[in-house]
C-alpha cells in the first residue's frame, strides 16, 4: 500500500496549488466561473481551499513529489467566517472581486444544500478535490492515491462522499466502489453535478 505523503510546509502548499490548477484547468465548472484570467483566479481560488484543508483537515499527496494529490476534512469539523478570514477569505475576495465571488457562493450553496440533503445524519470523510499533473495522468497514481486512503477510512468505517462534474470521471468512481445518489444540473447551466458516496463496510464485503 501507498504511503501518502502529508501537505504541511508553505512549499508544500504552493506545489499542491500548481498541481489543482493544471489539474482542473478544463474543468467545467472553473470555466464557468473563470472564463478570462483562469489560472490567475484558479490559484487565489485553490490558495485558499488548500489553506483551509491544511488547517482544518487533510491535504496529501502520493509522494513527495505529488504527482497526485487529495484533500479532504472530516465532516464533524465546522468551517465558520472566522476559520475562512484566518486562511486568506480576504485575500480571495480582493482577488476575484463580489461579482465572482458571489458566482462561486451560489454554486457552494447549491453544493452545500444537496450534501446536507444526503449526508447530513451520518458522520463521513468529504473529499473535497484530488487531482494528478497532467504529466502523470492515465499512470494510476489516482487510483492508488484513493485506494490507500479507503484503507484509513475502513478503520474507522467512514464512508467517503465527494461531487463530480464530468461523466467519465463518474465512470472512474464508479470502478472504484463509489455510488451515484444524486445528479442535478449546477442552477443556470448545463453542467451536471453527480453526487457519490462510497461506503466501506460494503466495498470491504466486495472484495
Amino acid at each position: 500500500m501507498m504511503t501518502l505523503y502529508n501537505v504541511l510546509s508553505e512549499d508544500d502548499v504552493c506545489r499542491v496549488v500548481d498541481v489543482f490548477v493544471r489539474a482542473f484547468y478544463d474543468y467545467p465548472i472553473h470555466a464557468y466561473w473563470f472564463p478570462i484570467n483562469r489560472e490567475e483566479k484558479m490559484k487565489h481560488l485553490f490558495n485558499f481551499v488548500v489553506r483551509m484543508m491544511v488547517r482544518y483537515g487533510q491535504v496529501f499527496g502520493t509522494s513527495i513529489d505529488l504527482e497526485g494529490v487529495c484533500m479532504g476534512i472530516d465532516s464533524r469539523q465546522n468551517i465558520g467566517l472566522k476559520e475562512q478570514i484566518r486562511c486568506g477569505g480576504v485575500s480571495l475576495l480582493l482577488h476575484l472581486g463580489f461579482k465572482l465571488l458571489r458566482k462561486t457562493m451560489s454554486f457552494d450553496n447549491f453544493s452545500s444544500n444537496l450534501h446536507k440533503k444526503h449526508m447530513n445524519r451520518h458522520h463521513h470523510y468529504y473529499l473535497t478535490a484530488i487531482g494528478v499533473d497532467p504529466k502523470y495522468q492515465g499512470k494510476g497514481f489516482g487510483s492508488k492515491l484513493m485506494r490507500s486512503k479507503f484503507k484509513d477510512l475502513e478503520k474507522n468505517e467512514l464512508p467517503i462522499y465527494l461531487e463530480t462534474h464530468m461523466q467519465e470521471d463518474v465512470a472512474i468512481w464508479q470502478h472504484l466502489g463509489f455510488e451515484i445518489i444524486d445528479k442535478k444540473l449546477v442552477p443556470n447551466t448545463d453542467i451536471h453535478h453527480w453526487c457519490m458516496v462510497w461506503y466501506p463496510n460494503k466495498n470491504s464485503e466486495d472484495k
